[in-house]
């Protein structure tokens, strides 16, 4: 009876059409569908862009795309620049992005995916490396939009709003792609409960939700979403 009903719900010669599913299951397509990014891709800052997986994403979805990707530690960083190599239109910017220019520490885990700004309290191994804002980059690089800004910073990423606090308020960035945590998470993560009222005073509301962790050991300890990528739009 178990395999009979099993064979009813896969029958044969079923097709879905990608449009017919919900948002936040491929965040480039999405993007496409909705219109809601230029053709081309336009600017693009990925803030925490690591050893450079997003920029795959981000020249393969839009080739002619002009891409800041910012890495701050030196290791991570030259992984990232070589990868980088094969694009056109993208810059490599050895800085991590806060809330003000200067230097600050990070701590430096077996995985780089996990390295992040700490406080001077942290006993671990840490590097020091050089930090701007997005205010002072845009107006470094002469930037009068962003289409798309990719924040994984690993805990920071109030910080690097707070850093944005000109271009947010000038509503020079269209698209904001952001790590969040739960308040059931108990981690480092940055809460979706602190930066979505952030957000939405700039006049951006979400749009969908990527790549959800689970957390919890067993059913009996409680499972609950851990952290998600978000994405947000500004609003006319």
């Amino acid at each position: 009876m178990i395999k009979q009903f099993v064979n009813l719900m896969k029958p044969k010669n079923v097709f879905v059409y990608r449009n017919a599913l919900p948002r936040g299951n491929d965040l480039v397509f999405d993007l496409n569908r909705d219109a809601i990014i230029a053709s081309d891709g336009g600017v693009v800052l990925d803030i925490g862009a690591n050893i450079g997986v997003t920029i795959d994403m981000w020249k393969r979805a839009w080739p002619n795309s002009t891409v800041f990707a910012y890495e701050p530690t030196k290791s991570t960083y030259e992984q990232l620049k070589k990868r980088c190599r094969k694009y056109s239109r993208v810059t490599c910017v050895q800085k991590g992005i806060s809330n003000s220019v200067g230097k600050m520490r990070i701590s430096i885990q077996e995985s780089s995916t996990w390295n992040r700004i700490v406080g001077t309290e942290y006993d671990g191994n840490t590097e020091e490396v050089t930090v701007s804002t997005i205010d002072a980059e845009c107006d470094a690089n002469g930037l009068d939009s962003i289409d798309l800004l990719k924040i994984d910073v690993e805990g920071h990423e109030f910080a690097v709003l707070q850093g944005a606090k000109n271009t947010l308020l000038d509503r020079r960035i269209g698209l904001i792609y952001i790590e969040l945590a739960s308040d059931h998470a108990k981690s480092y993560h940055e809460k979706f409960s602190r930066v979505d009222p952030l957000l939405r005073d700039y006049g951006f509301a979400t749009l969908a939700m990527y790549d959800q962790t689970v957390a919890g050991e067993n059913a009996e300890d409680g499972r609950y979403m851990h952290h998600a990528n978000y994405l947000y739009a500004l609003q006319k």
